[in-house]
């Protein structure tokens, strides 16, 4: 398991009980930065969990990236 899943539900918690506590004592900037963390700490458990796929099973990672960019070149030589 890579450690970026197990950080990004760290920072997700923690800016869970950021929010809630900013929320109690009706502190904006605190819970903004609750919401902030939880987004940023899910971004980064999605991310471990998309090089947890690659390593196993990079042919099949392989051929979505490939296929994504043709898309992609595709799209952008028409214009």
């Amino acid at each position: 398991m890579d450690t970026s899943r197990i950080e990004g539900a760290a920072t997700e918690y923690a800016g869970r009980a950021k929010e809630a506590i900013g929320a109690l004592a009706d502190d904006k900037e605190l819970r903004a930065e609750g919401y902030y963390d939880q987004a940023s700490g899910a971004a980064e458990r999605q991310m471990g969990r998309a090089k947890d796929h690659v390593a196993h099973n990079p042919v099949s990672s392989l051929m979505v990236a490939g296929l994504v960019g043709l898309a992609v070149g595709f799209i952008l030589g028409r214009g």
